[in-house]
């Protein structure tokens, strides 16, 4: 989203929340304007009626939509794709790893390296598709730390280092689980 579009976001959601006024948007450049204005105050053409109650729900609820979804994404703990992406292909190499698991068993050979891949991929999936869990713990372990822990917030280095961990925890869980079958 360029910055001229989130001005226009802006100062739509100013309109609406504190001038309590109906919106014009301007035909040229597309600017949201108080419906007390008569020109533009971007580009200073000549405003037009405006807009329908029904139109001006639809642009709040649009303008509502990508201020949560900007909101979320600036979230250190926001499942992004990626951890999404990340989840899952942990999760199938701990059903692989349990399969192989099963079989190693029935046929009576190791299967240690195999069980502890299902613990990697599992701590993986964990952290990438609920880090809100984590985080809680991490909160818990700090509590005994600090005094009013659970009004921690995650930062920068909270952020980086979970995804990083996930990328490790997939990494290992792999490895280990290619070895084990291998060299088992």
């Amino acid at each position: 989203m360029n910055s001229e579009k989130v001005l226009h976001l802006h100062r739509f959601y100013a309109i609406i929340t504190h001038g309590g006024d109906s919106v014009k948007i301007c035909e040229k450049c597309g600017a949201y304007n108080s419906d007390s204005r008569m020109f533009c105050v971007d580009c200073g053409d000549v405003l037009g009626d405006k807009v329908s109650d029904l139109h001006e729900q639809q642009i709040r609820n649009d303008i509502d939509a990508k201020m949560d979804a900007m909101y979320n994404k600036r979230d250190p703990i926001y499942v992004s794709g990626m951890d999404k992406v990340f989840g899952i292909a942990s999760l199938v190499g701990a059903t692989v790893s349990f399969v192989l698991l099963v079989i190693r068993v029935i046929v009576r050979q190791s299967a240690y390296g195999l069980f502890w891949s299902i613990i990697l991929f599992l701590l993986s999936a964990v952290e990438a598709l609920v880090p809100r869990v984590a985080w809680e713990i991490e909160k818990r372990r700090l509590s005994s730390y600090v005094r009013g822990a659970d009004d921690l917030e995650p930062g920068d280095g909270y952020f980086i280092g979970r995804k990083c961990m996930v990328v490790f925890l997939t990494a290992l869980g792999t490895l280990v689980a290619v070895f084990s079958f291998l060299y088992g």
